[in-house]
């Protein structure tokens, strides 16, 4: 691998992970011009990439540099583990080589913990610390808060960050997001007899903060699908309820997300398609989850 210093850009995905990805490499080369991303665009193959180039927590790019990722449902050559985080796979492959690096362990522990999602109801309902700063990311598509993001956490304390002007504006807008979402999501869902509910937000002006108070509300049902509009198109978000946390997940939804080109992790994945095939999409995935069988199957010794 060529040292850190060799790269011009990366290109990193626009979560708490992706940010945190751009604190470490951002730390080894303060240099880094960074691009934010969502899968769904990487996946289109229109972003352009050359061997001064560094991926991080997204799809794999033929003709990138260096590639950094966890998600099962992505391939590539590069640094590729299933791992919590991608940040996790960053940490745990330039650590010894770089020990500056060190000093992120901690914050990498809990970006390992919310890119998993591993949440109690507390959590949601009453988010703190870096749970907190994370849900913030979500509050809205804000590039300028996400750059300063990651100069806060590679200089300053949680303590510290989480009295920052731009941070309280947005745990402020957070706080006023979470008293609405109630009410909001009881208006907009549909739930089904097999353990799965349709919270269908197209038309509606929300953040994907939203999905968390569903999971809380209807903690009984073990996968979610959040349909919400993303430009042209309509984004469909699949998750098992983060206060479900068995480890009996009897149907892998990358594979599902994959079907229709989207992709992500077994437990949490992501679509994006065009408006006018919604309608269909949405009747297949109703039909899968539908047959999905929540009795664990034991293998006779």
């Amino acid at each position: 691998m060529k040292d850190l210093s060799f790269f011009k850009k990366l290109i990193t995905h626009d979560d708490f992970d992706g940010i945190v990805c751009a604190v470490l490499l951002t730390t080894l080369n303060p240099n880094l011009e960074i691009e934010f991303q969502v899968p769904e665009v990487m996946r289109k193959g229109d972003v352009k990439t050359d061997k001064k180039t560094i991926i991080s927590d997204l799809p794999y790019i033929e003709g990138c540099g260096l590639w950094f990722d966890h998600h099962a449902s992505n391939k590539g050559e590069g640094f590729h583990e299933i791992a919590p985080s991608a940040a996790r796979v960053i940490y745990n492959n330039l650590h010894l080589k770089y020990p500056e690096l060190f000093r992120y362990e901690d914050l990498v522990e809990w970006c390992d913990r919310i890119d998993t999602a591993d949440y109690s109801k507390k959590d949601i309902l009453k988010p703190k610390g870096y749970i907190l700063l994370g849900f913030t990311l979500a509050v809205d598509e804000d590039k300028d808060y996400k750059l300063h993001l990651i100069k806060l956490l590679r200089k300053f304390t949680l303590d510290q960050i989480l009295e920052d002007k731009f941070v309280k504006e947005k745990v402020k807008k957070l706080e006023n997001n979470l008293k609405n979402y109630v009410s909001l999501v009881k208006k907009h869902i549909k739930v089904y007899d097999n353990l799965f509910y349709i919270l269908d937000l197209r038309g509606v002006d929300v953040d994907p903060g939203v999905k968390f108070i569903a999971h809380t509300l209807f903690e009984t049902q073990k996968i979610g699908v959040f349909l919400k509009d993303q430009d042209d198109n309509i984004k469909i978000s699949l998750s098992y309820n983060y206060l479900y946390r068995e480890n009996f997940s009897p149907i892998d939804l990358s594979k599902l997300a994959k079907y229709f080109g989207g992709g992500g992790h077994p437990r949490a994945s992501g679509i994006t398609i065009s408006k006018d095939k919604i309608d269909d999409a949405l009747k297949d995935i109703i039909k899968v989850l539908d047959k999905v069988d929540w009795q664990p199957k034991y293998k006779k010794s």
